[in-house]
């Protein structure tokens, strides 16, 4: 699970990465995660309350007839 993974990351941060044939400087500081995290931090943290109800209203018109198929 999730939290077991996060656990042994916080654990052994150098093996974790060796076990999972990962490289830590190129995960951590690949270019396009830079420019996302870059990307993100300009923008609020949170969305707002507005962003939230439109696209529960968009989710919802797509699914809603998903059931009678």
């Amino acid at each position: 699970t999730l939290p077991e993974m996060i656990r042994r990351l916080k654990q052994d941060p150098t093996d974790w990465y060796a076990a999972n044939k990962l490289d830590p400087p190129v995960v951590a500081a690949s270019d396009p995660e830079i420019e996302q995290a870059q990307k993100r931090l300009k923008g609020p943290l949170e969305r707002s309350k507005e962003d939230v109800e439109a696209a529960t209203k968009r989710h919802r018109s797509r699914t809603l007839w998903a059931p009678m198929t």
